[in-house]
């Protein structure tokens, strides 16, 4: 993508001044500073720094007002932004550390005092709970869902999208992804109304009488 971003926009990579990347599980391929080393391997001038930053689910925004907030106080001209996270990676890493006898520590890193000071909860369960509290029902959060949907089809079949996606390739050359894979423009009000929810668990909460989170695709 920083490789695509350059040559689209003829972009002299030794003024690039800093890569502000955001990666939540920085770790193995997704470790060592991706922000750096993607840069690198896109061909850009050794001049142009790199940095990755975690903060969570709101990484990726950071970024963003990092770079707007260094051209602004004139510190820095030409800054590239993003972020990069495979969630089915996870699943790579944790396997990788299993093999190799490590434990995994967690969001809390296991901390046993953090947890004891502030416990942590998956972000689903905590969605649920906030939408208890809310009164936000399920069918509302369905309906948010299938418009996300609905305008989805839409501008992938408008190919408003064409000039955004950049093709990924193995490294063999070979063409891994160029397109969307998972939207659902068959999706109906109905149909969303019959999947369980995805933290079901949240009914043994008080406070949760029954799952709202799907997953939305906006």
């Amino acid at each position: 993508m920083l490789r695509a971003l350059a040559e689209r926009n003829a972009i002299d990579t030794a003024a690039v001044d800093d890569v502000i990347w955001s990666t939540s599980v920085q770790k193995w391929q997704q470790g060592s500073d991706l922000g750096r080393m993607s840069a690198l391997l896109a061909g850009y001038d050794v001049r142009a720094s790199g940095v990755t930053l975690d903060r969570f689910c709101g990484g990726g925004i950071t970024t963003v007002t990092f770079g707007a907030a260094q051209i602004r106080s004139d510190m820095e001209d030409v800054i590239i932004v993003g972020g990069t996270e495979m969630m089915s990676y996870h699943q790579v890493a944790a396997a990788i550390e299993a093999a190799a006898g490590i434990k995994p520590l967690g969001t809390h890193a296991g901390n046993p005092e953090l947890i004891a000071l502030q416990p942590f909860t998956a972000n689903g369960v905590a969605a649920d709970a906030i939408a208890a509290q809310e009164g936000i029902t399920r069918a509302a959060t369905d309906a948010i869902g299938f418009e996300s949907q609905r305008r989805a089809a839409r501008a992938i079949r408008e190919g408003r999208f064409a000039r955004s996606v950049v093709a990924v390739h193995n490294p063999d050359g070979s063409l891994a992804l160029d397109h969307e894979e998972y939207p659902g423009p068959e999706t109906t009000l109905e149909s969303l109304a019959t999947l369980k929810p995805s933290f079901a668990a949240t009914r043994d909460l008080s406070l949760v009488e029954d799952g709202t989170i799907l997953g939305l695709m906006i």
